[in-house]
């Protein structure tokens, strides 16, 4: 499943595409702390992928949900997160994550 979320204003004319997927069993926040001028976070449940909008220099941080409390897992530049665009097909890889998802696809 892949959700596809907000877009970074447009008058910031340096913005990326970006992908992140949850491949663990556990539900993710997520969220970009490091950009003063914009707010950013998401629940992001397993098996689950994000599409976002965010400027090149942003860091997703990433906190794992448990029982109890959440515990800091990762911070990923968002320039590794960055997805490749060729014509109407979205190609995206992180890790050893990997999907295509056309327009067709999008809600």
């Amino acid at each position: 499943m892949t959700q596809i979320l907000d877009s970074v204003p447009s008058t910031y004319s340096q913005r990326i595409l970006c992908s992140y997927y949850n491949a663990t069993g556990h539900i993710q926040i997520v969220r970009i702390s490091n950009i003063s001028s914009s707010y950013f976070e998401r629940v992001v449940f397993p098996g689950v992928r994000l599409l976002f909008e965010a400027l090149p220099e942003a860091s997703l941080e990433i906190h794992t949900s448990t029982t109890i409390s959440t515990i800091f897992a990762d911070n990923i530049p968002c320039s590794q997160l960055q997805v490749a665009k060729c014509g109407s097909v979205v190609l995206v890889q992180h890790g050893v994550n990997k999907a295509t998802i056309s327009k067709s696809q999008k809600p």
